[in-house]
């Protein structure tokens, strides 16, 4: 995410092309804030998509793998429930 005041924002303003440049709005998990020539914005929102299709995926093959272990995880951490980011994106003990 380019943030004001970073490095990476300070590139988009000078080589990209900002899709939405209020970063109040932002959403973390699925939001393309700026494309470029070389990985315009429809490139991006697919590959983006890949991979969290790709995060569900491991995720599933660990949830049908160590199911015991997952429970207790959500029984132990039931606030990742809360956040749909945090679904997908947790740090859980099977890493």
């Amino acid at each position: 995410m380019p943030m004001p005041g970073t490095d990476l924002y300070d590139w988009v303003e000078q080589n990209g092309r900002w899709i939405n440049k209020d970063f109040e709005t932002w959403e973390v998990a699925r939001s393309i804030i700026f494309d470029t020539i070389d990985f315009p914005a429809d490139e991006r929102i697919h590959t983006l998509n890949e991979w969290l299709d790709f995060v569900k995926y491991r995720r599933y093959r660990v949830v049908c793998k160590y199911p015991v272990e997952t429970i207790k995880f959500v029984i132990e951490n039931s606030d990742i429930l809360k956040n749909p980011f945090h679904q997908l994106f947790n740090r859980s003990k099977d890493r």
